[in-house]
């Protein structure tokens, strides 16, 4: 028979029986048997230590994450791949190659999503119209897709095997947390 033992912040009385407060160690299924089902009320010193126990417990893996995990940004990642001058350049005009068609295609989706949400308030007399914003939408999104996978293929190409496999694996624990169905690719391996 395993005996839960209580802490009892307060005096109890349960059932005519006096428990004493003050810190004594109490018999848990005692005072179960004896019709007290609130436990917790009395308890609070034990429901401390139990969240100090799982702290101790979890602390020392939180200090252990790897710091590529631990990451929260893509400047910060880029400072720890340790890229060499001419690795800063070449990505950086990349990044300016794609930037500017990237920000025109996100506006075109928005513009297209606002007026679809618009059309969508009498969907019987905007069928068409709404049909056809759909597939607007799904093409700008492929075209996002696309140019996301030239921008990612020239930045691996830039970098060295062992840049690669962080940038790869970077990117793609960064797609995963969005909801995507497309197949993520792996550059340069």
């Amino acid at each position: 028979m395993h005996l839960l033992k209580v802490v009892l912040l307060r005096p109890l009385q349960v059932n005519g029986l006096q428990f004493q407060g003050n810190g004594q160690v109490a018999n848990g299924c005692h005072l179960i048997r004896y019709g007290y089902r609130s436990i917790h009320n009395c308890c609070l010193l034990m429901r401390v230590s139990i969240q100090y126990i799982f702290i101790a417990l979890v602390l020392p893996f939180l200090i252990l994450v790897p710091p590529l995990y631990a990451q929260h940004s893509y400047s910060e990642f880029e400072r720890g791949l340790n890229l060499t001058e001419n690795q800063k350049t070449k990505i950086d005009s990349i990044k300016r190659r794609y930037m500017g068609e990237w920000q025109s295609l996100k506006e075109d989706t928005m513009r297209k999503r606002l007026e679809l949400q618009e059309l969508s308030r009498d969907p019987v007399a905007n069928r068409e119209r709404i049909n056809r914003l759909q597939n607007e939408i799904d093409n700008i999104d492929r075209s996002k897709e696309d140019l996301y996978n030239r921008y990612r293929e020239e930045v691996s190409n830039a970098l060295t095997p062992e840049q690669k496999q962080k940038y790869n694996t970077f990117c793609d624990t960064e797609r995963g947390r969005g909801i995507r169905s497309f197949r993520q690719r792996r550059y340069g391996r």
